[in-house]
């Protein structure tokens, strides 16, 4: 942000093109840095979650996970949902492992899944409407948001934060991300 004003300040003080050029291609470049950082991070957490998606996946102990917002979240988006939805009737961000959202969900993304052993995952049964039904609480109580829309919008393709066996080989599919009041979103997967 900086190289920038500095770029303008150059511009509107008659420098030449050559001080305009140089500071325009440092503010590229601390630009792409910061996407090739972001990228970075949120691989990283992606391949963490990878990992511990299959090792809760592989103990039989463990029925129940619950989706943790990361405390770094600096705005309202889709993990909100996923922390505060009754999806499955076993409480607020809690779902049958099987069917837990699998983060990162977005760029940046620190949210994490805990194992829940005392609970079981039996009775379980699915809402289609628990994400409506969270927005319309959410709305009703004032708005409740942190501000901004978050990454990502309706409409784009990601990743399936769900772990259906289609998904986890790394297909793309409309996320599930996707919350809009006449759309499910989900995968197709």
């Amino acid at each position: 942000m900086l190289a920038y004003l500095e770029a303008i300040d150059a511009m509107e003080k008659g420098r030449g093109a050559k001080v305009l050029e140089k500071k325009l291609g440092v503010a590229y470049q601390e630009r792409m840095r910061y996407f090739a950082n972001r990228i970075a991070q949120t691989e990283l957490h992606r391949a963490w979650m990878d990992k511990q998606a299959a090792e809760i996946m592989a103990d039989e102990g463990i029925e129940v996970v619950q989706f943790q917002m990361s405390g770094t979240h600096p705005r309202t988006d889709i993990c909100d949902l996923y922390a505060s939805q009754d999806a499955y009737g076993l409480g607020p961000g809690l779902y049958p492992k099987e069917h837990a959202p699998l983060p990162p969900l977005h760029p940046h993304c620190r949210c994490g899944l805990i194992s829940k052993r005392l609970i079981s995952a039996k009775g379980a049964k699915e809402n289609p409407d628990a994400g409506r039904q969270y927005l319309r609480q959410v709305m009703r109580e004032g708005g409740g948001f942190r501000g901004g829309q978050g990454d990502g919008q309706p409409g784009q393709v990601g990743r399936c934060p769900e772990w259906k066996p289609a998904c986890r080989a790394g297909g793309e599919h409309p996320p599930s991300g996707a919350v809009s009041a006449g759309e499910g979103g989900g995968c197709a997967g």
